[in-house]
């Protein structure tokens, strides 16, 4: 990490950089809606046949787990990579059920609460996120589609100065609705909302017209869940892809200067850390300074204070970098650079 390097961040005025979940009611165009935003530079995993009518698109059908996960490795081939930009899943509600059954099957047991303390709640989170994480940082942009359910909510029953109103039996009065949501399971969904760009709920609306038109909807209201990081981006758009790249471009012409045409990765990539390297880097350092301390006795004393602080630091009272284990690799980088300062300074 060198701060002093850092350069701006730049912003893509592609389309094909911004992540997705689009969903709706059935049979509204959530597909040919999703495969029409992007370019033809994208490959759908497909878990169900939604597909029939999407003349020329690229689909490699998904029916296990383990169909995904081969997926994911062809998908980090350099061959695909020239040839894919973006990854649609459809839909990622069974793509979840999917993660949900590899689990079960791994764990020998038929649901998940068979094992305590949630410890495969805590699987199945981890076996899909990690799944969508790997695709992120092979480059890809990822879009979800997913169908809708009518959700049970609850909010406050207020009275005219904003308090919240008592019932005869001394309960908090509420009032209850419903709400359009993603079918998705709600902790797959909480894992999919924080990586995209927007949410798009595709419905029904009355026109002007007094007629009914199929629409985009990009704002979360009561009545559905949407949402958008574009500021100027309509809450309501005809379900049209052009209309909604027309109105993604406008916002992003707000970007003047640091900004390119080039897809961007959604990715952050992860540091990679050669342990063998850096329990080399360790020894040689420690080497060194002992040299030196034979050298200059007036060292010995900083060093060994500053060596045990680096050692309880990184490793605890009773650890040791010479024992450092490959699970401790972050630990060990951390260490090699506190004793390259120490190093520099006694040099």
């Amino acid at each position: 990490m060198d701060l002093t390097a850092i350069k701006p961040n730049v912003v893509s005025k592609s389309v094909a950089s911004y992540t997705n979940l689009i969903y709706g009611v059935p049979k509204i165009g959530k597909t040919t809606l999703a495969s029409k935003i992007y370019n033809e530079r994208t490959i759908i995993g497909a878990t169900e046949k939604g597909y029939k009518l999407l003349e020329g698109a690229m689909i490699q059908d998904i029916t296990t787990w383990r169909d995904w996960l081969t997926f994911i490795g062809q998908l980090s081939k350099p061959e695909v990579k020239e040839m894919f930009d973006v990854v649609l899943v459809d839909t990622v509600d069974l793509l979840w059920d999917l993660a949900e059954k590899y689990v079960l099957s791994m764990n020998k047991v038929k649901k998940l609460n068979e094992v305590p303390y949630g410890a495969l709640y805590q699987e199945l989170d981890k076996t899909f996120a990690d799944s969508l994480n790997t695709i992120e940082r092979l480059g890809y942009t990822l879009a979800f589609i997913s169908h809708s359910k009518e959700e049970s909510k609850e909010r406050p029953n207020l009275d005219e100065n904003g308090v919240q109103k008592i019932e005869d039996d001394g309960t908090l009065s509420v009032i209850e609705y419903k709400r359009m949501v993603p079918s998705l399971n709600k902790r797959g969904l909480g894992i999919v909302s924080k990586k995209v760009d927007n949410i798009l709920f595709c419905n029904m609306v009355l026109g002007r017209d007094g007629k009914e038109h199929r629409a985009i909807l990009t704002r979360d209201t009561l009545e559905y869940q949407a949402g958008t990081r574009f500021k100027t981006l309509p809450a309501v758009l005809p379900l049209d892809a052009t209309k909604l790249k027309e109105a993604i471009e406008k916002d992003l012409s707000g970007f003047k200067e640091h900004v390119t045409d080039e897809v961007v990765s959604n990715s952050i990539p992860e540091t990679q850390y050669d342990f063998k390297a850096l329990s080399e880097k360790a020894s040689e350092i420690m080497k060194e300074i002992t040299a030196i301390c034979k050298e200059n006795t007036e060292h010995k004393e900083k060093v060994t204070k500053s060596m045990k602080e680096i050692t309880t630091r990184f490793f605890g009272e009773s650890g040791k970098v010479s024992k450092a284990t490959e699970e401790q690799v972050e630990q060990l980088d951390g260490a090699v650079e506190a004793m390259q300062n120490l190093l520099d300074e006694i040099k």
